[in-house]
């Protein structure tokens, strides 16, 4: 008995495999492509990242000014903070989270970061009465990104640590500038 269906060629055989792979390629391709759109459109970027602090090794120095509105609001505090507290300081901001949408805060302080090869690198710390913290970060105040983390609690701890280390050091005088009334 001779088979009536149609048989399928090797040219043929070899067209469809290829015709397959091509439809599991563009498959691929528009899962991607809406992968990429889909965190492009939440907010997920490189340039807003959680960790907004420049590497230790690449700072010279941190001058810190901050009110310490629980010890004396008329009072700002200003200070080279040692390096010994870089790291304490820098976790009092910790974890950190970009904020697409900032509130308008009360100003706590700013740290002005000087590189080893000289940039700047501002940073604008916020006081917040609950929640997560705020501060803003970047290489100028035109250039910053809004971030929430850590606490205004433990960040003013960090400061006054820092503060109180800095005064130890045998050549620093205080530095507290009395505010105008």
């Amino acid at each position: 008995m001779v088979s009536r269906l149609p048989t399928i060629s090797m040219v043929d055989q070899t067209e469809l495999q290829k015709r397959e792979r091509m439809r599991s390629c563009d498959s691929r391709s528009r899962i991607s492509l809406f992968i990429v759109l889909g965190l492009s459109l939440s907010g997920c970027s490189p340039m807003r990242n959680s960790d907004p602090w420049p590497a230790l090794e690449t700072i010279q120095s941190i001058h810190a000014s901050y009110d310490d509105y629980e010890r004396d609001s008329r009072k700002q505090i200003e200070f080279d903070v040692p390096e010994a507290d870089w790291v304490p300081l820098f976790a009092a901001f910790q974890p950190a989270k970009y904020d697409p949408a900032p509130m308008k805060w009360v100003s706590l302080g700013e740290l002005q970061i000087t590189l080893k090869d000289g940039r700047p690198f501002h940073v604008s710390m916020y006081s917040v009465s609950s929640g997560a913290g705020a501060f803003a970060a970047g290489p100028s105040w035109e250039q910053r990104t809004y971030y929430r983390g850590g606490s205004t609690t433990r960040l003013t701890k960090a400061l006054r640590m820092a503060h109180d280390r800095a005064l130890q050091a045998p050549d620093k005088e205080p530095d507290t500038l009395t505010r105008p009334d």
